[in-house]
């Protein structure tokens, strides 16, 4: 079905926070968004309200996802038993194998090739980090008896996750794993478990019989059968006192995606907004639509657009870092284009933001600037000059 012929958008209320969507039949509270097809026929439950058996629901518009970077090494690497493992072993590797390895294997941060596990525990993540490690695969095969555990918070990112008949994640903090899949099919078999967020738009996703995730799934046709377990909740990241749950990357990227909607529809025919994670950090362009530009100079409201594209990805869960990229369609009679580029991150537009509104509560600050144009100039260049912004023509 197609979304655009809906009439209204939907407000999914999941797990302390309002995520807006396209309107379609028959979406619901469930920890789940299916860009196609949901259909979910084995039970779902925490922080969501049940969904019905059968349920189909179609959401459109779900941001890429970055291909996992190439393994700088090509060594294959076969770990099997009381085989012992020196500290640059994993520098030069690109397949890693892990067969019923006696001792728990720690793998450092890094681009690797294919891992194949099983009957071990592989350990990923730094202790007492604050920041996740970042690891990619071109592929990933964990199979019965083997495990993926985590000593700290990290991002995952495959090609494809073609077997899990094991466990990935940790049961008693899910909100460590930050899982992304950027294609294929991921099938979580019979007795797997994962516990974290899994964000694969392009994926066809089945939870099997037996199989339980807690976390947070996106996919494009996403399926529960009967039997499986699935728990929507809300994620739990804090390395001490485990009490400050915040969204996870899906929750945010699918929260940032509808805020970009929204920001699009109240802009209608002026302006066209793309956001895009196929790099390590997002980004988000804007282009004004050719032919509404009446001179070469910034006009005020393209300074509007840029303070309001700030604000729907850092506000309230919003993104950590991202790009902003305004694309300006030239005036009459000008060949080239220009495009202001910014990388910023969410403390430094918290900080920006107070020091160019004075006011302590953020949805005053952001009322504040979007109504005086003098302010949104102030803004943009505090965080052109202070955050890496940059001019060129293209």
């Amino acid at each position: 079905m197609n979304p655009a012929a809906c009439i209204s958008s939907l407000i999914v209320a999941v797990l302390g926070f309002a995520t807006f969507l396209p309107s379609a039949r028959g979406q619901s509270e469930t920890g789940i968004i299916a860009r196609n097809r949901l259909v979910v026929e084995g039970t779902l439950q925490g922080g969501a309200s049940l969904s019905k058996a059968g349920e189909e629901a179609a959401v459109q518009a779900i941001p890429k996802l970055a291909r996992a970077k190439k393994a700088a090494g090509k060594r294959v690497l076969a770990i099997s038993g009381n085989d012992p493992i020196g500290k640059g072993d994993f520098a030069s590797a690109g397949d890693i194998t892990i067969r019923f390895a006696f001792e728990p294997v720690n793998l450092p941060p890094g681009a690797y090739g294919r891992l194949v596990v099983q009957g071990s525990r592989v350990v990923l993540g730094e202790a007492g980090a604050t920041k996740p490690a970042r690891y990619d695969f071109s592929a990933i095969e964990l199979l019965a008896g083997a495990s993926i555990d985590l000593a700290g918070p990290v991002t995952l990112t495959t090609d494809g996750f073609d077997k899990l008949d094991g466990v990935i994640g940790r049961e008693d903090l899910p909100g460590w794993l930050d899982l992304r899949i950027s294609g294929r099919a991921f099938t979580v078999g019979p007795k797997a478990r994962v516990y974290g967020s899994v964000y694969a738009p392009e994926s066809t996703v089945r939870l099997q019989s037996q199989s339980r995730v807690d976390g947070w799934i996106v996919g494009d046709d996403v399926t529960l059968e009967r039997g499986g377990h699935l728990n929507a909740m809300r994620m739990v990241w804090s390395l001490g006192s485990r009490s400050d749950p915040r969204p996870t990357f899906p929750q945010r990227a699918v929260l940032a995606q509808g805020r970009l909607e929204r920001f699009i529809a109240s802009h209608k025919a002026r302006v066209a907004a793309n956001l895009d994670f196929s790099a390590d950090i997002p980004e988000l362009k804007l282009t004004r639509v050719a032919g509404n530009r009446k001179s070469a100079k910034d006009e005020p409201e393209e300074r509007l657009w840029y303070f309001q594209a700030c604000s729907l990805l850092f506000l309230s869960g919003g993104l950590d870092q991202a790009r902003i990229v305004i694309e300006q369609a030239p005036a009459k009679g000008q060949a080239r284009r220009e495009s202001v580029v910014a990388t910023m991150t969410r403390n430094d537009f918290e900080g920006i933001l107070w020091a160019v509104a004075r006011e302590k509560i953020p949805g005053e600050a952001v009322r504040r600037i979007e109504a005086d144009p003098l302010l949104q100039s102030l803004f943009f260049e505090r965080s052109q000059r202070r955050h890496g912004g940059a001019s060129e023509n293209l």
